[in-house]
């Protein structure tokens, strides 16, 4: 057939279309053409696109001639990618509507998402979680429109945060000082001694022991002279308050007008100050008691009218100095001079002054030096610091001090999982498993909470994620597990909606970590935030057949199976903060004591004590005790034992710390410090509360 037949018979069908059979005019015109019957399938494809998006069969027809065909098709792919991206936007809108109403939707949490009233004990069968078949998803596509996000250059931890080398000491742990070590040294016969020579060895014995200072434990490091005993260091982990000055010369603590005359001199001066001026420095040489004689000197300046009201209050804050150390540490590390402490009450060693003496007196700190202008607002005044990139989360020590500044326990806006030490150090482990929710969470910002809940469970249950790529490995013989090498990774973010929720479980994370090719170290690596996460969620007694309540049972059940899971060494330990990091705390815990509702700060009970691990065996809330109450208690009420009970309205998975200050919760706080020794944060105004740091 010529062109102009072709051309001829075009226009007859244009001309045509309006009258009959659209779909024979179609056929005519192809097999005018010579287009074939696979032309003429899709042909009907694309003209049933245009119907869908709104154009008339007969402009349809029209439309698809072999001159508009190329062009209406790639129109149509671009439409598509338009009407996706839409839609994309339109779940991010959602999302966003929702973050409002984020902390009413967790209070909830139980109540919304009932289970069934089938008892059992398999964790897997906990309210939010799918069928236990490892790679098999139990969510309707339908309900749970996938929004995938692709995050590359995903970088793992690189050179860690440089930590101080505490120096141990060699001293032989005994706690009689030298020449009272044996029977024959301790015992000897004072039967025909005068009363006066008796009163006399008695006393010197009793100062021998009072200049004891015993072994100092390696959690607080020692300082080494070649004629002089071993010296606790000073600095204390961290905790010394902000109106203090630690002289790294002399391993000294200053404060008041001392700290001041301390600080000025040493940033001009090559040596360090001697504070001649100050009698308490002749009682207690290196500021901060080292024995119980330097501590009993101290108390007795502070009541002694004699000396100087300035000098006594000095010597107060040096003495709550270590007090609040003591205090915000594990017992079994205190020294000799924290055991004696702790046996003097504050009002014992509380001046009777004016209380224009109490003025705390400001150490001129540059704190414009690390101040970012570009982010000055009220809420932080300059001090915070941007959160790293989605694909830098695994850096673990820039997300770990992002976290410290920004997400302490007890502060405004935590995050549930990330282990750190009232010394300021924040756990690599448990920052690493934070980090991986944050690269593998859902893009919907109202689902992550039941995402980070489940990671967070599966992360706790040691040798279950080795356990689902064992079976997948079965199931798929011929293409086996491989994970994924460095240096960089590339992720495929979960698509959980708020919609499917109520549905996602342990067995969505495994699907989800598989299908990224996640390594079995990895997850092993982060068990503490597995742990501390169910530690910071159950913050009172709950029922044993509470869900979170079955996720720790199943923790405790493969432990007892499997062991800790083994970490990372190039990215375990602590992360140690700097001086920068210090002056920032200053400031903006300083505003969370100012915020309402009144943050907790350092009285969080999820604060770990200096000389504590990251995780423990007991959860706070759930040791071996309070799970035989909760027994006998569902006993007493015949209640049923399995996994699925549904709670009462008031028995919500966890109480907000932040502002449920109940009787019940403060004492059941096990890093509570005692009335009279508030911790709250570092940067109290008051000087009789000398709150560390």
């Amino acid at each position: 057939m010529g062109q102009r037949e072709i051309n001829g018979a075009r226009g007859a069908t244009r001309e045509n279309l309006t009258s009959g059979s659209p779909g024979n005019e179609l056929k005519q015109y192809n097999k005018l053409t010579g287009h074939s019957e696979h032309y003429q399938e899709y042909a009907d494809t694309v003209r049933e696109s245009l119907v869908h998006y709104g154009i008339q069969e007969d402009l349809a027809n029209a439309i698809i001639t072999e001159q508009m065909f190329l062009l209406t098709t790639e129109l149509l792919f671009r439409l598509q990618k338009l009407e996706a991206e839409n839609k994309r936007l339109d779940n991010n809108l959602l999302a966003y509507g929702r973050i409002s109403k984020r902390s009413a939707a967790e209070s909830t949490d139980d109540n919304d998402g009932r289970p069934s009233k089938k008892p059992t004990h398999n964790a897997d069968t906990a309210p939010n979680m799918s069928t236990p078949t490892a790679g098999v998803t139990t969510r309707d596509p339908e309900n749970n429109d996938p929004t995938y996000d692709i995050l590359t250059n995903v970088v793992v931890p690189g050179e860690r945060h440089p930590s101080p080398k505490l120096k141990r000491d060699p001293s032989r742990d005994h706690p009689n000082p030298v020449g009272y070590r044996t029977e024959d040294e301790d015992s000897e016969d004072e039967s025909n001694l005068s009363t006066a020579e008796a009163n006399r060895r008695l006393a010197k014995r009793q100062l021998d022991f009072d200049m004891y200072s015993g072994r100092i434990d390696n959690v607080w490091g020692v300082v080494l002279h070649p004629q002089l005993s071993p010296q606790r260091l000073n600095i204390l982990r961290n905790t010394l308050p902000r109106h203090t000055w630690f002289s790294e010369r002399s391993n000294t603590v200053f404060t008041g007008n001392t700290a001041i005359a301390a600080m000025q001199w040493e940033r001009t001066h090559d040596n360090a100050y001697n504070p001649f001026k100050n009698p308490l420095y002749a009682t207690a040489p290196r500021g901060v008691p080292r024995n119980p004689l330097e501590v009993k000197g101290l108390v007795r300046i502070t009541q002694d009218e004699t000396f100087e009201p300035w000098v006594r209050v000095e010597a107060y804050i040096l003495l709550r100095v270590l007090k609040n150390a003591a205090a915000m540490s594990n017992p079994q590390v205190h020294d000799r001079a924290m055991q004696c402490l702790e046996k003097v009450s504050v009002d014992e060693f509380t001046p009777k002054v004016d209380e224009n003496e109490w003025m705390e007196i400001a150490l001129p700190h540059d704190f414009d030096r690390i101040r970012n202008f570009a982010n000055l607002h009220k809420n932080n005044r300059g001090m915070g610091i941007p959160m790293p990139k989605r694909e830098h989360s695994l850096l673990i020590d820039d997300f770990a001090q992002y976290a410290l500044m920004h997400a302490r326990p007890g502060s405004i806006s935590p995050l549930p999982g990330i282990a750190m030490r009232l010394s300021l150090e924040v756990d690599r482990r448990s920052s690493f498993g934070q980090g991986l929710v944050r690269v593998l969470g859902p893009v919907d910002k109202a689902a992550r909470h039941e995402f980070t809940k489940a990671f967070a469970a599966l992360a706790s249950h040691a040798n279950r994620y080795r356990e689902a790529i064992e079976a997948y490995d079965a199931q798929n013989p011929g293409a086996p597990f491989e994970a994924q090498e460095g240096p960089t990774y590339s992720f495929v973010r979960s698509s959980l909606t708020i919609e499917g929720a109520k549905l996602f479980g342990i067995v969505d994370i495994i699907e989800l970590l598989v299908r990224n090719r996640i390594p079995v170290s990895w997850i092993d690596h982060a068990y503490p935030f597995g742990f501390n996460y169910l530690n910071a969620r159950i913050s009172r007694p709950i029922p044993n057949n509470h869900h979170l309540a079955v996720y720790d049972d199943e923790r405790l059940a493969r432990i007892d199976r499997f062991g800790v899971p083994p970490a990372i060494p190039e990215w375990d330990g602590w992360r140690q903060p700097s001086e920068d990091d210090r002056l920032r705390l200053y400031v903006l815990m300083s505003l969370d004591e100012k915020a309402k509702p009144k943050c907790q700060g350092f009285q969080h009970y999820t604060w770990i004590r200096i000389g504590d691990p990251a995780f423990q065996r007991f959860l706070k809330f759930r040791d071996q005790n309070i799970i035989d109450d909760q027994e006998r208690i569902a006993a007493a009420r015949k209640a049923p034992t399995g996994s699925t009970v549904a709670l009462d309205d008031n028995d919500d998975e966890m109480i907000d710390a932040t502002s449920h200050d109940t009787e019940d919760n403060v004492m059941g706080s096990a890093l509570l410090m005692e009335d009279d020794i508030p911790t709250q944060g570092i940067a109290s105004l008051s000087l009789k509360k000398v709150n560390s740091i």
